[in-house]
This record gives structure tokens, C-alpha cells and sequence, in this order.
């Protein structure tokens, strides 16, 4: 037995570490240069392999599964793109979900015999990301790192070495520095985590989380300042965008998703038709359908799957009630937890990622579904080893 646990714990740690360097940091790198951009799709797939050979499977997976087939079948009966579209776009959506799933009934963790190991790789990597954030977005592009995915980077270092922490003071200091290194991505959506990790961290460390109205005035002080803090961004993309007399792609996307929910109602306009990766490789007929291909950025395929939210508009208000649910009972499974606060955390990083990016369905936000499973799990695994430690 001892033998097999040891086997797994090599599995699990290369595994993740593996994909943390070439799926995460080097990603854009690899390929842009390589033209390799299948990485995140290679770790899902073993995962999904592994998972199958270990046979852990649960309810929620077979239920997803259901959904996900349901929703396939649907967008082969009423087609609006074509067939390769509603595949590309099928793979691409529940790639997350899977990684999730397999990660979270596979118990995915990593041994505190590597967690020295990987605290100092996370520092490591966050050290070396700080020339690359002080020389700014120029520097980036030229070595094939947007400023986003350099936040993100950031944002999953920090986590990681929470994670493979003793989660004390010590700890939240550590992952408070390597986060604050991703300030230099000038990003809206990171300052909004950056504030949320502060609150949950700092302001309100030792306490169990409560809604109460001393907390609902701290959380609208933190929203406040998050606002704030990134108005002059909000205001570009989604104010003034909206109302240029060619309106920007992104608050476009957001305003159309509703008449698509309307009009295709309940289930929405299917795989690959909306606002996605796929309706913009296999340009879309709704684009056509509302006139937005007049618009100069969707008509030049530029920026259609550059958030994510309004992609929802594809599975209609059926699907964003899925969806919904599927946080909700995340949130209601780490509500009971002693970690509940970096899982809150993870949840408002995609809340706030998802407004201007795609990043659920990309190798980054896999990552950090993962990192999810794993806090999910770690005291299910702790216990796990006390067990057998008596």
C-alpha cells in the first residue's frame, strides 16, 4: 500500500508541475513560437485517462456529462454553424469541466513531501517574473507574454504556494508578495482579485466567514475600491465603448447576448454560434443574422472570444442556470471547509476574469480548476494520511 501511495504521489506531483511550466508559464511562448497550442488539452486528456483508469467517476460527472451530450444533440438538430464549429466548440467548453471533475473525484493533490519543493519553484518563477513586469507590456509582447496571462501566471503562483503552505501568517505574506507582482499588469480584473485576496486574507483572516452587515460594508468598501481603482478601464470598454460611434467588440457582445437569450429561448443558439473561439474561426451566421459583422471588430474577427459571460448566451437561460448551479454547490461544498476563503478567492477570480476574458475555457483557468479540486480535496487528504499515520 505504501508503495502505491508513493506511485501516486510522483504521478500527481510531475504531473501538475509538468503542466504548471509548459502549460501555464511557457504556454503562450510555446505557441506562439512552435505553434503548439494543444497543452492544455494533452493534461486533460491524461487526466481523463487517469481518471478512467483509476475508475472515480461520481454523480455530478455523469450529470455534466448528460448535460453536455444534451446540449451537443440540440445543436446538431437546430444548427446555426457548422458541424465542425459545434465540435471545435463542444471540445473547448467542456474541457474545463472535465479537468475539474476528473481532478476533483481523482483527489488530486500534492504531497507535503514535495510542498518544500514547490514553494521554492513558485518563488523561483515570481522572482524571475519581476524584471518582466517592471520593463512592461512592450517587454511582454516581445517575448510572447500579454499582460493578462502574465496577471494569471501570477495569480496561480501565489495560489500554488498557499496551497503547499502551512496557510498561516508566514504564508499569506509569501503569496500577498508574489501577488502583488502581478500589479504590474496594469490589469482591471487582477486589481479586483489583488483586493478580494487582501479582504479575505488580511482584513478578515481568523474569523469564519459570515454574511452580516459589517461584512456587506466591508465587501462594498472592497467593490468600491476595486471601481475605483480601475474605472478609467470599465469606463474605455464598457461606457464609452458603448456608446462610440462604432461600438467596441466586448459591451457589443454583452448587449446582443440578450436578444440571443430571447430569441432562442430557452436553450439558447447552441455550440459554436456566439461570442467563442469557434464562432469566430468558423465565422458565425448570427454575426450576420444582427448586422454585428458591420461592426469593424467583429467584422475583422477581432475580439469575439475575448470574454466570456456573453458566450453563455449560447446555451440559453437553461444553461446560465447550469452554470450558476454548478458555483453554487462549489460554494456551498467549501462553505464547510477550513480553507473556505482561498476557494471564495478562486471563485471571484473567474467571476472577475470571465467579464473581459475567456480565460475558464483556457489553459489557464484549468490550472486554476484544478487548484480548486485540490483545496476542495486537501482536507479529505490530510485526514487521509492521519489515518494511516495512527
Amino acid at each position: 500500500m505504501s508503495l502505491q501511495i508513493s506511485i501516486y504521489d510522483k504521478i500527481n506531483y510531475y504531473l501538475l508541475i509538468t503542466n504548471l511550466i509548459f502549460g501555464v508559464i511557457f504556454y503562450d511562448f510555446i505557441g506562439i513560437r512552435f505553434g503548439f497550442t494543444y497543452i492544455d488539452e494533452f493534461f486533460v486528456a491524461i487526466l481523463a485517462m487517469y481518471s478512467i483508469l483509476r475508475r472515480r467517476f461520481s454523480k455530478d460527472f455523469f450529470i455534466f456529462i448528460g448535460i453536455a451530450l444534451f446540449y451537443l444533440l440540440y445543436s446538431f438538430m437546430y444548427p446555426i454553424n457548422t458541424h465542425q464549429a459545434i465540435l471545435t466548440d463542444f471540445l473547448i467548453q467542456i474541457k474545463p469541466f472535465i479537468a475539474f471533475y476528473c481532478a476533483y473525484n481523482l483527489g488530486i493533490y500534492i504531497s507535503p513531501r514535495y510542498y518544500k519543493r514547490t514553494r521554492q519553484l513558485c518563488i523561483i518563477s515570481a522572482i524571475a517574473m519581476i524584471p518582466v513586469g517592471i520593463l512592461g507590456e512592450s517587454f511582454m509582447m516581445s517575448i510572447e507574454l500579454h499582460p493578462s496571462r502574465f496577471a494569471t501566471i501570477i495569480t496561480i503562483l501565489g495560489t500554488l504556494y498557499y496551497y503547499c503552505s502551512r496557510q498561516d501568517k508566514h504564508a499569506r505574506n509569501i503569496a500577498a508578495i508574489i501577488w502583488s507582482i502581478g500589479l504590474f499588469s496594469l490589469k482591471a480584473k487582477f486589481y479586483g482579485f489583488y483586493v478580494a485576496a487582501l479582504f479575505l486574507l488580511f482584513i478578515y483572516p481568523n474569523k469564519k466567514f459570515k454574511l452580516s452587515p459589517r461584512i456587506i460594508i466591508l465587501l462594498t468598501a472592497c467593490l468600491s475600491m476595486v471601481i475605483f481603482i480601475a474605472w478609467e478601464k470599465i469606463s474605455y470598454y464598457y461606457i464609452a465603448g458603448a456608446q462610440a460611434s462604432s461600438i467596441y467588440a466586448r459591451p457589443y457582445l454583452y448587449m446582443n447576448s440578450i436578444t440571443i437569450l430571447n430569441d432562442y429561448f430557452p436553450f439558447g443558439s447552441g455550440f459554436g454560434t456566439y461570442a467563442t473561439h469557434a464562432s469566430s474561426q468558423f465565422y458565425s451566421p448570427l454575426y450576420f443574422k444582427y448586422k454585428m459583422y458591420l461592426n469593424y471588430e467583429i467584422g475583422n474577427k477581432r475580439f469575439l472570444s475575448d470574454t466570456f459571460f456573453p458566450s453563455l448566451a449560447q446555451f440559453g437561460y437553461i444553461g446560465i442556470t447550469l452554470f450558476t448551479l454548478f458555483w453554487y454547490r462549489i460554494f456551498q461544498t467549501g462553505k464547510k471547509l477550513r480553507n473556505f476563503k482561498i476557494i471564495l478567492l478562486i471563485i471571484f477570480f473567474f467571476v472577475f476574469e470571465s467579464t473581459s476574458d475567456a480565460t475558464f475555457t483556457q489553459n489557464r483557468g484549468i490550472y486554476m480548476l484544478i487548484l480548486l479540486a485540490m483545496f476542495l480535496n486537501k482536507e479529505r487528504y490530510l485526514k487521509a494520511i492521519q489515518k494511516k499515520k495512527i
